[in-house]
């Protein structure tokens, strides 16, 4: 039995004035897309922004998500702390703060209700990262940073997703690759690029409703080589470029998928969201 994916292309969507970081899905027909600069915007499908909200979401990062409630959940990094909004923009309100720890990554699990945050914090030099899962009330449950052997799993957890069997996925930005773990944190693998590109800087990543990993290569290069969007299977191995980095626009950043299949994917170099249908079949 094999499985085979493709995408269509069936839409663009331009949002004046924001190269695009983060993207996520807002059901049925909306979504969120934030920049590096701290700006985030709620769109239709048509590309009518609904929405625009200045934040303190600096930097390349998945620092928002969605409730499977509608909720808006964001992390400021500048005071350490996370907030909530509802999909109006007009309930804003803390949620936690994470103390010394700098929330970047946030993920809204649609499994449990979790919440699974990525921190990092500068110590002498040195940048320290973890994953923490917190409650649906925000209570902590668990902290994710050592493999069984004591040693950090994260230099960097850029962008976070969950898997239908629960593992955490994890883009390692600085480290160039992407980390897999199951739920209650023990490691499974990997995944360090395709040996045919010369360099792997993961970005967005997400899920499909068969449990592929869908990941962008993020890495810029005078040849626009590298880039692409990668698709693996549940156990980190490599299935196909969904998109080639001929079809990929330079420096691919954000993507997510949606309950209908449809895959938005956009580029810090361009403020075009581009849109496909996506189809999965199963071959015996």
């Amino acid at each position: 039995m094999t499985d085979s994916s493709s995408i269509r292309k069936v839409n663009e969507i331009t949002i004046e004035h924001l190269n695009i970081a983060h993207l996520s899905a807002l059901e049925p027909d909306r979504f969120l897309a934030s920049d590096d600069w701290g700006n985030l915007i709620q769109s239709d499908m048509k590309g009518s922004i609904l929405w625009k909200k200045s934040t303190n979401m600096y930097g390349i990062r998945g620092r928002h998500s969605v409730t499977s409630e509608g909720q808006i959940l964001y992390t400021d990094f500048n005071i350490n702390a996370i907030y909530t909004m509802g999909s109006d923009m007009f309930s804003n309100k803390l949620a936690i703060r994470t103390g010394n720890w700098k929330p970047g990554a946030i993920y809204s699990s649609h499994i449990n209700e979790h919440v699974l945050v990525g921190m990092e914090k500068n110590n002498f030099m040195e940048v320290t990262a973890k994953i923490v899962r917190f409650s649906k009330g925000w209570t902590k449950l668990q902290d994710i940073n050592l493999n069984d052997k004591g040693q950090n799993l994260y230099l960097s957890a850029r962008f976070i997703t969950e898997n239908i069997n629960c593992d955490i996925c994890t883009s390692d930005y600085l480290a160039s690759k992407v980390v897999v773990v199951t739920r209650t944190g023990e490691y499974r693998f990997s995944y360090y690029g395709h040996p045919r590109q010369i360099g792997f800087r993961p970005c967005g990543i997400c899920t499909d409703a068969q449990g592929h990993i869908v990941v962008c290569n993020g890495y810029e290069d005078s040849t626009n080589q590298c880039s692409g969007v990668h698709l693996l299977d549940m156990d980190g191995q490599f299935l196909s470029f969904l998109l080639t980095p001929d079809q990929c626009p330079p420096i691919p950043c954000a993507l997510c998928i949606n309950n209908q299949q449809i895959l938005m994917i956009a580029s810090l170099a361009s403020p075009t969201v581009s849109v496909y249908k996506y189809f999965h079949s199963t071959q015996v």
